[in-house]
């Protein structure tokens, strides 16, 4: 069974001595007992652990020796030593043993210090009573004293120089292990050369690329970029520079303000410091002199690769093509938000925009039609021909004139005139169509005023074509000179025609008894003096021609045989509206004088039976005729209902002499 150190130790000391000291194959001293005091040197108080010196000095060879021995021959080994003690020469037997620990590892070795009694002490020094060889024996003992002093040094030193050997030994192992661990770190430095001289090598040709493309970029672009630094010198310009400032290649480095411009004002300089003073960036449009381009100006600071503000950047992008563009659309949304006209637009989806002319027209919002199909547009009854129209739209085919009657929101008919044209994109893609609603309902009153006129005209062509039968038949039934027939038919059409005309110069609607009765007498007024007085009366068509047939007949026969036939006769013919409100009535009176003396005619002519039956028969009217011995009077009494006619204006007209 192996022992442990503890126990070959205990059983060393429990044979021979309790002074005893262990110590590795370094010669330092593990381990000591207490009692190895008075076996120690006068270096036992120092730092060191070394073995040799810590002992006295006269042990110090007889200890190496018996370890080494020891050492080598794997036993225990002793010798007796004498040494000396405060002047008193003592003895002592050295035993070294080596020491193994179980399993044969780490050998120690085990030097105890053993005391001889005083009668086993050898004696050997030379005799008192012979002094020379005392003498002799010191001087040996001195050498040989100084030779194991001298001879512990060298062991010492050589001890130093093995240390400093193993130090400098395994500061070699050290600085080998790190030469191989710089070499391992030279070569991962070395890859990581080859790593980075590859990216320098790609960044190298990427900036090569870089420049190219900055190069080209700067030759292909329109926009005109210049560089400034902070002294707003030149550092690089775009060609496109150069048809705004007057600079050329070569001009780098000079400052920009040297420099001419097409640019209204001088603010470039101030705002370049504001950039660079407030780290902000200035974009604002800028006028040329001549206020024919605008330009979009925007200014940065100029910022190098550490950051660092270096000057500023400035752009100046031409838009007045696009202002021009805006100013157009501006107009045109202006015309089409103050457009009377209902303007909408449509996409794929549904309506999109929807004016204030639509609104009015339809009377929707334009939240609630958003979205809706452009067939919303249409009546009911035209909803079903939309897909037509659709068709037509998509081939490009504009509906033009689509005239639509429906009800509004508000429950208002409205008559518009739709017209849809389709929307293309630049492609010429059509994309979408926009309507175009126009309101015709005065086109609509106009349409039908016009039917009602013109069945209005065929009805009146067709009574005065009655009329003129009438007078011409009846007329020529009369008898008499075929130049005087002739000379009252005319007459008498003529009359009609200026009754007509009177009507037409009124809008076929009224016309006015005044003009009616100067118009009829006019082509007998000879400087004659005829006066008329009376109210604005208007009368309708159905008692404008018999009215002119009757003036025209009393102003014939005036002419004729009364006071219009010479020149100190005189015609005076008054009106006025006599009866209620609600049954007014119309008297005319005809009075002639200073004419020939007349008498009432032995038979009734045509005149008479003209002038009773257009009025009698046809406007209800009275007529009574007397002649006077001054002159003929005629009074004739109509009932002045709407459809005879009205009065336009209170009072009566000043007298208008002819």
């Amino acid at each position: 069974m192996d022992m442990t150190v503890d126990d070959q130790v205990a059983r060393i000391v429990a044979r021979y001595s309790p002074a005893f000291l262990i110590v590795d194959g370094q010669d330092e001293v593990q381990r000591f007992s207490g009692a190895i005091g008075r076996f120690l040197g006068p270096m036992s108080g120092s730092a060191s652990l070394n073995l040799f010196r810590l002992l006295h000095a006269d042990l110090r060879a007889s200890a190496r020796s018996l370890i080494r021995q020891a050492e080598e021959d794997r036993r225990r080994v002793e010798e007796q030593v004498g040494f000396t003690v405060e002047g008193n020469v003592e003895r002592v037997i050295l035993i070294a043993e080596p020491i193994l620990e179980a399993g044969g590892g780490r050998r120690d070795m085990l030097l105890a210090f053993q005391e001889v009694p005083q009668q086993r002490m050898d004696l050997r020094s030379p005799s008192d009573d012979n002094p020379v060889s005392r003498a002799e024996f010191q001087a040996s003992r001195d050498r040989l004293q100084t030779v194991t002093n001298e001879l512990e040094t060298a062991n010492e030193e050589l001890q130093s120089s093995n240390e400093e050997f193993q130090s400098v030994n395994e500061e070699l192992q050290s600085t080998v292990e790190e030469l191989e661990t710089s070499k391992e770190e030279l070569q991962s430095i070395n890859e990581e050369l080859h790593t980075v001289n590859a990216e320098l090598k790609d960044r190298a040709e990427s900036l090569v690329r870089s420049r190219s493309d900055l190069a080209n970029l700067f030759d292909s672009t329109s926009v005109a970029t210049l560089f400034l630094d902070d002294a707003l010198n030149i550092r690089r310009f775009t060609p496109a520079v150069s048809e705004i400032f007057n600079v050329r290649q070569g001009d780098e480095g000079r400052p920009i303000t040297d420099f001419s411009s097409l640019l209204a004002g001088d603010a470039l300089s101030r705002d370049a410091g504001l950039v660079m003073r407030d780290l902000s960036s200035i974009e604002r449009e800028v006028e040329s002199r001549d206020g024919k381009s605008t330009f979009l100006l925007r200014m940065r600071p100029y910022r190098d690769l550490n950051n660092v503000i270096g000057g500023v950047s400035i752009t100046l992008v031409d838009i007045s093509d696009r202002r021009r563009l805006e100013r157009d659309r501006a107009h045109l949304a202006a015309i089409v938000a103050s457009s009377e006209d209902g303007i909408v637009s449509h996409d794929l989806d549904g309506l999109t925009s929807w004016n204030s002319g639509a609104e009015k027209i339809y009377g929707y919002g334009l939240a609630e039609v958003i979205g809706m199909p452009m067939s919303m547009l249409l009546a009911d009854e035209q909803r079903n021909d939309w897909p037509v129209h659709l068709a037509r739209l998509r081939t490009g085919e504009p509906i033009t004139s689509l005239d639509v009657s429906r009800m509004t929101k508000d429950h208002r008919q409205v008559h518009v005139s739709l017209t849809i044209s389709p929307i293309r994109d630049n492609n010429g893609v059509i994309v979408g169509a926009s309507a175009v609603a126009r309101d015709i309902a005065e086109r609509k009153v106009a349409e039908e005023r016009a039917n009602l006129l013109m069945a209005e005209l065929d009805h009146r062509v067709k009574n005065i074509l009655s009329v003129v039968s009438s007078v011409v038949s009846q007329t020529l039934r009369s008898g008499g000179p075929q130049e005087t027939i002739a000379g009252e038919i005319e007459g008498r059409i003529m009359a009609i025609a200026r009754a007509q005309n009177i009507l037409t110069d009124h809008g076929g609607v009224d016309g006015s008894l005044r003009a009616l009765i100067e118009t009829e007498i006019k082509p007998f007024d000879h400087g004659r003096s005829i006066n008329l007085t009376g109210p604005e009366v208007a009368l309708k068509a159905k008692a404008s021609l018999p009215v002119a047939l009757a003036v025209h007949e009393l102003a014939t026969n005036a002419a004729k045989y009364g006071g219009l036939s010479t020149e100190s006769g005189q015609l005076d013919v008054s009106w006025q509206v006599t009866g209620t409100r609600s049954e007014p009535y119309l008297e005319i009176d005809w009075r002639e004088f200073g004419g020939p003396a007349v008498a009432e005619p032995s038979r009734r002519g045509f005149g008479t039976k003209l002038i009773e039956v257009t009025l009698v028969r046809g406007l209800g009217a009275t007529v009574d005729r007397e002649f006077l011995k001054e002159g003929v009077r005629c009074r004739i009494g109509i009932p002045l209902d709407h459809d005879v006619g009205s009065v336009r204006a209170e009072g009566t007209a000043a007298a208008s002499p002819s």
